[in-house]
């Protein structure tokens, strides 16, 4: 008998909604014990076959990656419920792939990629993509996405995305793709106008005068007024102090792969990632135990709603019963 078939067979001894599962998980959490909880979460498989959550719960309960794999498969061909249920079918999701990260990043990240399924316009589920991308390119692609749904720290994302941007100019430079680098660093300037390293590092890798003559002038028209950021950038380009755009500009075009534009790059990656850690601390326990504390009260909303329905009528069974878009049991 599997695991599963194990929680079916449980549920004909002591039913259990999910919803009353997860109020005994908030108990167990104040205690430190959910395993009452978890048990509750078996017997609320059956109560409530057509829906994903309570599979979803099991998922997180395992430790045995084949058991997880066919649970969430399970729970992805359900009933995500109404929005509160549907945000903890999302929240959970994301722990799932999150935990998967270490050992197995392929899987993690199409776990991830059905966590942005469910939660499409939630910011949170495209940061954890870009938590488990392989390269630069496609993280800075979900972090922009983030960025789009204006729902989270858009600072933190914003300082994260052009921290990832410059990991992939840094990527280009070690492919001899000097020009793609200086294209790559023009983008990150969008993002942050104000950072003078950036239009500096993008002017020395300009291969013509006028090219960087044009930077130049840009840097300057959108920090108009700003003195500071003119003697930050001069001093990054290491012109004197009576520098003008007007003059001509010497050659300072960098060969490919220079080493010192390497370690210039790798330091302004250093300094960028001391000002977020976005990405790292979706990697991290205390943010999936946030998730799990969002999901148990998103599950558990339904209560009083299923305390206040009516009995049920003659020949009625709890599976003939929707509120909200999800189940009561």
């Amino acid at each position: 008998m599997t695991p599963d078939d194990s929680a079916r067979s449980a549920a004909e001894e002591t039913p259990c909604s999910t919803a009353e599962a997860a109020r005994l998980m908030i108990a167990g959490a104040r205690m430190r014990d959910r395993t009452d909880a978890l048990a509750a979460f078996e017997r609320a498989v059956a109560v409530e076959p057509d829906s994903a959550l309570p599979w979803l719960w099991l998922a997180t309960a395992t430790d045995r990656l084949d058991v997880v794999d066919a649970r969430i498969d399970v729970a992805l061909d359900l009933d995500l419920g109404g929005q509160a249920w549907r945000t903890a079918c999302g929240e959970l999701l994301m722990v799932l792939g999150l935990r998967r990260l270490p050992a197995r990043p392929d899987r993690a990240r199409a776990i991830l990629l059905e966590a942005t399924y469910v939660l499409p316009k939630d910011a949170r589920a495209w940061v954890a993509m870009a938590a488990s991308s392989g390269t630069a390119a496609t993280r800075a692609a979900y972090l922009e996405r983030a960025i789009e749904l204006n729902n989270i720290d858009q600072d933190a994302v914003r300082w994260e995305l052009v921290r990832t941007i410059v990991a992939q100019a840094m990527e280009h430079v070690e492919d001899d793709r000097t020009a793609a680098a200086r294209d790559t660093l023009v983008r990150a300037t969008s993002w942050a106008p104000a950072e003078p390293r950036l239009w500096a590092l993008a002017v020395q890798l300009a291969q013509q005068d006028s090219m960087r003559a044009a930077l130049m002038s840009r840097a300057l028209t959108v920090n108009a007024g700003d003195h500071g950021f003119a003697v930050m950038l001069r001093a990054a380009l290491g012109r004197p102090s009576d520098w003008s755009v007007r003059t001509r500009f010497p050659q300072v075009g960098r060969t490919d792969a220079d080493p010192e534009l390497q370690a210039e790059l790798a330091q302004l990656s250093n300094t960028l990632a001391a000002r977020s850690h976005l990405v790292e601390s979706y990697r991290s326990r205390p943010f999936c135990e946030r998730l799990l504390r969002s999901a148990i009260d998103l599950t558990a909303s339904v209560l009083p709603e299923a305390a206040s329905r009516p009995a049920l009528g003659p020949g009625e069974t709890s599976g003939d019963r929707h509120v909200g878009g999800f189940r009561l049991s």
